[in-house]
């Protein structure tokens, strides 16, 4: 089940520095980004083993997810949001 986490991060007055390894619950194997785009769906697809991370670093965006027996909304609206997916997501 799709879930939001918060992830740990560090601010002072020279930033912020948020820490990704060790707080999503498993192994990082592979990482993207997506910019520049306009208000186009992406995606429509699952994988059927992999489990993933979605951060929006900036601005904001909405992933919807449907798990064949929910649909949800997810806003992603800060760098400290993370939304795991899991395969059946």
């Amino acid at each position: 089940m799709a879930q939001l986490i918060n992830l740990e991060t560090h601010s002072d007055e020279r930033g912020n520095l948020t820490v990704i390894e060790n707080q999503i619950p498993f192994p990082i194997k592979r990482i993207f980004y997506i910019y520049g785009v306009d208000d186009s769906a992406r995606g429509g697809h699952r994988y059927r083993t992999t489990r993933q991370a979605a951060i929006c670093l900036h601005g904001s965006c909405i992933v919807t997810n449907n798990d064949g027996t929910k649909k949800e909304n997810f806003l992603l609206d800060h760098p400290k949001k993370c939304l795991i997916l899991e395969p059946e997501d």
